[in-house]
């Protein structure tokens, strides 16, 4: 987004979203998935809440060119109000004793540890080597730069300027989303506002 000169500043809501739907699977099916199986769908489940959160201003500011630095960051508080909600409502710990509390995930649904850190520092090293190669080694990258220097080139030189930059904006939601993940999963081990 920061390439394109989208100023994303809801990469909190992003996160938080991807950990809404991370959660969603490791609180609802812990017991009927194994252990990495239920990682690989939390995981994408993560990138694809993070990716729908994202998505929200960006096609509002492709379209209709609102201010993406004010959308973004109202769209953090809707998703910790969120969590406030479930934490206080459907996924509420019964075991809590008053206590507005999301129950802790069972050990099927956290990552391990590789090298006394969770391995989602593996994740992200691999993730920082696709995106490295994918914006400066591919076309896609190349129309995020042009549109970051110049939209009205971009659309001169006949690049659809709206996909691209929602195309754009949903990846970056997506790599937040894994980042909601990896705090829900390896950190928190649940999740809270």
């Amino acid at each position: 987004c920061f390439k394109m000169r989208f100023w994303n500043i809801g990469g909190e809501g992003q996160i938080t979203a991807g950990a809404i739907f991370a959660s969603f699977f490791a609180i609802n099916f812990a017991s009927k998935l194994p252990h990495v199986p239920l990682l690989l769908v939390m995981c994408l489940a993560a990138a694809i809440g993070g990716a729908i959160w994202a998505a929200i201003p960006g096609f509002f500011k492709a379209k209709y060119n609102t201010n993406e630095t004010l959308f973004t960051l109202m769209m953090n508080y809707i998703a910790i109000a969120f969590i406030s909600y479930l934490q206080y409502g459907p996924w509420k710990d019964p075991a809590a004793l008053g206590a507005a509390k999301v129950p802790n995930f069972s050990e099927n649904a956290v990552l391990p540890e590789v090298l006394g850190v969770h391995s989602g520092w593996i994740i992200m090293l691999v993730l920082v080597v696709i995106m490295t190669i994918v914006l400066k080694y591919t076309k896609f990258g190349y129309q995020v730069d042009v549109i970051g220097e110049s939209e009205t080139t971009a659309k001169y030189a006949g690049m659809n300027t709206v996909k691209i930059m929602i195309i754009a904006v949903i990846i970056s939601g997506g790599l937040c989303g894994l980042a909601g993940f990896m705090q829900a999963s390896a950190v928190e081990k649940s999740i809270t506002d």
